[in-house]
């Protein structure tokens, strides 16, 4: 298998793949996996959704990303919404009360935010 295709076959996997990504799959240099991203963008064969070091919280796009990356799922029951994570015991119960008043906690920006 060539490399385009296992990197493509990666990113359908992980849905968002990094240069290091590519560095452990393949064993290649930075620069070479760089290229090699670039060379699969530039075609159109993946998307670039820009880089940690321009992504602002902000943005509502990184935000959503970042939502997607970390929440599996969230469960929203009569009493109670349930979160589970992508990661090793990754789930968390609120009572719809706790949820209640986070929103109109002053100290919380929840309220004042709009959903990513």
């Amino acid at each position: 298998m060539r490399y385009k295709e296992l990197i493509l076959k990666l990113a359908k996997t992980k849905q968002i793949i990094t240069r290091k990504d590519v560095i452990e799959l393949l064993h290649v240099s930075g620069p070479q996996a760089y290229r090699l991203l670039k060379k699969l963008v530039d075609e159109g064969s993946l998307r670039c959704e820009g880089n940690r070091n321009t992504a602002s919280l902000s943005d509502p796009v990184y935000r959503r990303r970042i939502i997607d990356v970390f929440v599996n799922s969230v469960y929203i029951f009569d009493d109670k919404i349930v979160f589970t994570y992508n990661f090793k015991d990754g789930t968390d119960t609120f009572s719809l009360k706790d949820v209640t008043l986070a929103i109109h906690a002053k100290s919380s920006d929840v309220a004042d935010s709009a959903s990513p």
